[in-house]
């Protein structure tokens, strides 16, 4: 099985310019996992792939410096279509 780790974002609590808090994108075999969304991810990860079609989303917890990024509201937009295909 092959599988890739991209590393979208590494800063610390908030991100340097052009650059973005801890990200990591994981894909193997046509599923891609997103592990935690921190401050520019989003945007990042947006230039890789649209969000939507991510697999799953594993995040830790919400952060200040993530409500100040994208909101809350556009992980319960993830999320909510990741339960709905769960739930099929």
């Amino acid at each position: 099985m092959f599988m890739r780790l991209t590393v979208l974002g590494c800063n610390g609590p908030y991100p340097a310019p052009e650059g973005a808090c801890s990200g990591y994108l994981v894909e193997a075999e046509g599923a891609a996992l997103q592990l935690d969304l921190g401050s520019g991810v989003l945007a990042r990860l947006t230039g890789r792939m649209p969000p939507e079609e991510l697999t799953a989303l594993l995040r830790e917890l919400v952060t200040l410096e993530e409500r100040t990024d994208k909101g809350p509201e556009t992980v319960k937009v993830v999320l909510a279509k990741e339960a709905e295909e769960w739930s099929r």
